[in-house]
């Protein structure tokens, strides 16, 4: 038997813009009412950050999703809000 999935969607500041090292991150957080640390979530980029950029999302406190944009090698990521999708 298969549960009703819920999902929540919010859109985090602008991260990125900045310069970073090959391995350093920036980070941003949103508020998602109710978001645990079971759920599933999905983070895209509003605006393609750039190559050897990534990013990838957690539940950070109760209530926080941080998101964090990484460079493999020295670069600047372009400034960019992300969305955040929370699955229950």
């Amino acid at each position: 038997q298969f549960s009703t999935l819920q999902l929540t969607a919010q859109t985090t500041g602008s991260i990125g813009g900045g310069a970073l090292l090959a391995g350093q991150c920036a980070t941003g957080t949103v508020t998602v009412t109710g978001v645990a640390s079971s759920d599933a979530l999905a983070v895209t980029p509003v605006t393609y950050p750039g190559a050897s950029i990534w990013w990838d999302g957690y539940m950070s406190a109760a209530n926080t999703v941080t998101v964090v944009v990484c460079a493999a090698v020295a670069a600047t990521p372009t400034a960019s809000n992300y969305n955040v999708r929370v699955i229950k």
